[in-house]
């Protein structure tokens, strides 16, 4: 499925740990930002230890907040 809403901004549905070229994934993570199950721990797994030492750095994030963080390959 492929939604496009302008040239800036499309949603697909799919793997979002597979290379697409995107330039952001918005997650839902647990208020740690320390890695959880399903989607977000893929994210984690797939990003790599980087992404684990960054979200150290915050002290977590509460519900309706937001932290952007680099992105990270393995």
């Amino acid at each position: 499925m492929k939604l496009v809403f302008s040239d800036l901004i499309k949603i697909e549905k799919g793997n979002i740990i597979n290379n697409w070229g995107v330039d952001a994934i918005v997650n839902s993570a647990p208020k740690t930002l320390l890695g959880g199950g399903g989607i977000d721990g893929q994210i984690f797994k797939a990003a790599g230890l980087g992404m684990n030492q960054e979200c150290l750095l915050y002290s977590g994030c509460d519900i309706g907040d937001c932290r952007i963080t680099n992105g990270y390959t393995t």
